[in-house]
């Protein structure tokens, strides 16, 4: 028995003292680059206009000093949206002048009946001619009215 211990004692340190055959490793090729900062694409250079999809012409109804803008190149505009507002200065003055015109139209009526009522006074007195009442008449009729339509529309 002691006989089988010492073969089988032998045997094993016979397999341990043995060297295990490395495996022939394959060696890869790799290819290396350096990091490095570059623009990314090619840069094309070309010439031409740019222009907008839907080209919009847009201008005030009357002019002045621009106060303030509330939008800017690019954005989104609704219909109706107010995009800038001017100074109402002129505007205003304006405005102010048609209604001083308009109320001195609505005026001169009453004065004109009573230009021509006086002129008929007189015509009936023998102190004025006929041309005149005439002219009192026509202007009295016609004239105030048509001043009135002016300023109106203005």
């Amino acid at each position: 028995m002691k006989q089988i211990v010492l073969v089988i004692a032998v045997a094993l340190l016979l397999t341990a003292c043995s060297k295990e055959q490395p495996k022939k490793v394959e060696i890869r090729p790799v290819r290396v680059t350096l990091v490095q900062h570059a623009l990314s694409g090619d840069t094309i250079s070309l010439t031409g206009q740019i222009q907008a999809k839907d080209p919009i012409n847009l201008a005030f109804r009357i002019g002045g000093r621009l106060l303030e803008r509330n939008v800017t190149v690019g954005d989104a505009v609704a219909p109706g949206q107010v995009v800038a507002r001017i100074e109402p200065q002129d505007f205003q003055n304006a405005l102010r002048s048609a209604e001083a015109d308009l109320a001195s139209a609505q005026a001169v009526p009453a004065n004109s009946r009573g230009t021509e009522g006086r002129q008929s006074e007189l015509l009936s007195k023998g102190f004025t001619t006929q041309a005149q009442y005439d002219q009192a008449e026509v202007a009295g009729a016609g004239g105030s009215n048509l001043r009135m339509a002016a300023s109106k529309s203005a």
